[in-house]
């Protein structure tokens, strides 16, 4: 019952959903080269920025895949994009590979796929453009998608020990306030049944903290860089609300806290 041109919009909608789904390469070669080439005729500077988009969206994907986690996304630092911009609009051959049909083909399996897995390519001939393609990207590219993985491997991990250690914190501050007050009803072995969960929880995330930093080369400059900024920071806020001890006493405690993480 809808007019002709929202019915005409659904049936071109649908078919490329299931274009995209079942046959991606031949989809971007028809959809997406079509979309380069119009923006190549109009402008060589918008060819290049869409193709760099399409780059970057890559490396945030294949970080992701490094990194192995799914939540929060992996994200790709600004130096890295800006060096991977730089670097790509160097190349003006690597530029119009990539807006190739070989290259749109092939694309797909990119994104899915760890770069430098040596089965990505095995049924291409290596002397194909989309071989040639991947060995650039693997040569100009690959090293910072790694370093990016690593740090977002890091941070997640970091956020995991940070929320199980405030976990475990909310669990024994709960079983303290029975013991303290007396209420020995209550206190006995099933009341730390959520402080042994909590704390079992806490050192498998701070252990994978751990594995985590040793394996990210920028972690400890990474870690001194942010504790400069932190107490840095925390000595601005003992400084604007000098006037207030009952706010001051708040702030010491986590000038205490600093200090015996820096011994």
């Amino acid at each position: 019952m809808a007019p002709k041109l929202y019915r005409y919009y659904i049936y071109y909608m649908l078919i490329n959903s299931a274009t995209k789904a079942l046959v991606p390469g031949l989809h971007a070669q028809v959809v997406t080269g079509t979309q380069l080439g119009v923006l190549k005729m109009v402008s060589q500077d918008m060819y290049n920025d869409a193709v760099f988009r399409r780059l970057k969206t890559l490396l945030e994907k294949q970080a992701q895949l490094r990194s192995g986690s799914k939540f929060p996304p992996v994200k790709v630092p600004a130096t890295v994009l800006e060096k991977a911009e730089a670097r790509l609009k160097a190349d003006p051959v690597l530029l119009e590979a990539l807006g190739s049909t070989s290259g749109l083909a092939v694309w797909h399996k990119f994104e899915k796929t760890l770069l430098d897995d040596p089965t990505l390519l095995q049924d291409f001939s290596p002397d194909s453009q989309a071989s040639w393609i991947l060995e650039a990207l693997r040569s100009g590219y690959v090293d910072d998608v790694q370093e990016a993985a690593r740090s977002g491997a890091t941070l997640l991990a970091a956020k995991k020990a940070a929320q199980a250690l405030k976990t475990l914190k909310e669990a024994v501050d709960s079983s303290e306030s029975v013991v303290q007050n007396g209420i020995f009803e209550v206190a006995d072995a099933s009341s730390l049944a959520e402080v042994e969960k909590a704390s079992t929880a806490a050192s498998a995330a701070l252990e994978a903290l751990e594995q985590a930093r040793a394996h990210d080369p920028e972690s400890p400059s990474m870690l001194s860089t942010q504790n400069q900024a932190f107490n840095e920071k925390l000595s601005t806020l003992v400084q604007t609300h000098a006037g207030f001890p009952k706010v001051i006493n708040q702030l010491k405690r986590l000038e205490v806290a600093s200090r015996n993480e820096d011994d």
